[in-house]
């Protein structure tokens, strides 16, 4: 068993000789641990993190303008072994908030705030049979904020022609919860 922890922490200034500073700070702590029980045939992994990204720019019109983007993921996960092939499952949570605020050169205020949070779940199955090694799998997406799930299935193949060469396949349904911010 073991279990990992980590951190980073970035600040930065910037001063454009009296007419604007510009400052961003991002920091991000997790941890990673494997639990494997004695006398099993399993792992138990866990995982969790979060980082935030802020960046400011403040000049001599005292506008506001800033970005801040910030998430969290936790997840917890079972792996099954027999023999060569092993069965993967878990479930997952991620949450993301961003906030933008611009005030430009007339007084015009604008501003976004969004959160989304997403939840999965998923199963996938390692199977290996002489050269051929092939991983069915499927995952569940839901994501909260927008109110819709997503069936995912998944296929890959791999055929190991020598041990240093391998022809691969694969194939399924993906998705993603894309957020972005634009200037006009």
């Amino acid at each position: 068993s073991k279990v990992n922890f980590f951190g980073f922490n970035f600040s930065d200034r910037v001063s454009y000789k009296a007419l604007s500073n510009l400052n961003w700070d991002s920091w991000g702590a997790g941890f990673n641990a494997i639990v494997v029980p004695s006398g099993s045939s399993a792992l138990i992994k866990a995982n969790g993190s979060y980082s935030t990204y802020k960046i400011n720019l403040s000049g001599l019109d005292q506008n506001e303008r800033s970005s801040l983007i910030n998430g969290f993921n936790i997840g917890l996960s079972f792996v099954y072994f027999f023999g060569k092939n092993e069965l993967n499952y878990g479930i997952e949570a991620l949450g993301t908030k961003t906030d933008y605020k611009y005030t430009n050169s007339v007084g015009c205020h604008l501003s976004q705030e969004q959160n989304t949070t997403e939840l999965g779940a998923f199963m996938k199955f390692k199977y290996i049979y002489k050269r051929f090694l092939i991983e069915p799998g499927f995952r569940l997406q839901y994501y909260a904020s927008l109110s819709k799930v997503s069936p995912e299935p998944r296929l890959g193949v791999k055929y190991n022609v020598t041990d240093d060469f391998r022809i691969k396949f694969a194939g399924g349904l993906y998705s993603q919860n894309l957020i972005s911010a634009n200037s006009d």
